[in-house]
């Protein structure tokens, strides 16, 4: 089957969108966590050692992301190539869509166990663990559903 050069420009320029789009909805949901630290900082309440290491710990957390977000973009970027090509490959071979939620579990599962320790927090580190796992899945299932457009249409 010959290459569909216009589909294929449309598919680069959407996973391109859908970057955006999850580092957009991944910056939000951090700025409402900060928010909610801001907040509760007034709080005497919050005012333990235990509150105290959490916020620290989301801080450098932050830090990080600000100096190494290009990584994630990387990863970002490759987990939808990677997850458009499978889609349409297992599409295109009729073979059964498990294989790739298969593949979906494996890769969340190995990026949970590289990024564990900075969600050990009761309450933040919860919180961080979330952002990521609905950025990951928004990513994912719109770099699925991206390939079995692309499968259809080529």
């Amino acid at each position: 089957m010959p290459l569909n050069y216009s589909l294929l420009i449309l598919v680069v320029v959407v996973v391109y969108v859908l970057q955006k789009t999850t580092s957009v909805l991944v910056r939000i949901l951090n700025d409402k966590v900060g928010q909610f630290i801001k907040s509760t900082k007034a709080n005497e309440k919050f005012e333990g050692a235990e509150f105290q290491k959490e916020v620290v710990g989301f801080e450098l957390v932050q830090i990080k992301k600000d100096h190494l977000s290009f990584v994630t973009k990387i990863v970002g970027y490759f987990e939808s190539a990677f997850f458009i090509v499978l889609t349409a490959i297992i599409y295109e071979h009729g073979r059964d869509y498990d294989f790739v939620l298969q593949v979906v579990g494996v890769w969340l599962g190995l990026k949970i166990f590289g990024s564990y320790q900075q969600w050990t927090g009761a309450v933040l580190g919860r919180a961080l663990f979330y952002i990521f796992l609905i950025g990951s899945l928004f990513n994912i299932l719109f770099s699925i559903g991206l390939g079995i457009f692309y499968s259809f249409h080529s």
